[in-house]
């Protein structure tokens, strides 16, 4: 398993040849991908795969995760599995975003995004459970897309979920 990082971070896999970097969990047991316990970290160009339990972890608030692909390969167009695509434990935290290039591609066994016990958080223009063109299914079915648990969820206080494709689970709550 990859360390914790505990210092605000810009990952920006967009910078590198090709625009991708790749994690490959394919050699670990029972591991996340990214944990963050640090605020203000930004993660981009990400293709995020194979890995056990959650592709990215975010603990310490303030997080932008945009752009990436989370249990599939670079083209967002085949799974790579991973148990939950986005973890959310603290506010403050953007899944996404407003135009196209900063929607994530989400496609996990068990969950898209969830949102654990914390407000004040946005979850927009993603692709939760299907390729990148949003045409295809890419999840086995079961799971949940969206989850938003123990926080409140109106977006004036909560937690805004908006302009998301969302197919292949079972529940979006």
């Amino acid at each position: 398993p990859l360390p914790e990082v505990n210092a605000t971070v810009l990952i920006d896999g967009r910078t590198q040849p090709g625009g991708w970097v790749t994690l490959d969990g394919s050699a670990t047991v029972d591991a996340d991908g990214l944990v963050f316990a640090a605020s203000g970290i930004e993660v981009r160009g990400l293709a995020i795969g194979n890995f056990d339990k959650t592709a990215i972890v975010a603990r310490g608030g303030g997080a932008t995760i945009a752009g990436n692909r989370l249990g599939t390969n670079e083209a967002g167009s085949a799974l790579l599995p991973v148990g939950f695509g986005v973890a959310i434990t603290s506010a403050g935290n953007t899944v996404g975003g407003t135009n196209a290039a900063d929607g994530n591609v989400v496609a996990a066994t068990q969950g898209g995004v969830h949102v654990l016990g914390a407000g004040a958080n946005a979850i927009r223009g993603n692709r939760i459970g299907t390729n990148e063109a949003g045409t295809a299914v890419l999840v086995p079915g079961g799971g949940i897309g969206v989850l938003v648990l123990g926080g409140p969820t109106a977006p004036a206080n909560g937690v805004s979920v908006e302009d998301n494709t969302i197919a292949g689970y079972n529940r979006n709550l």
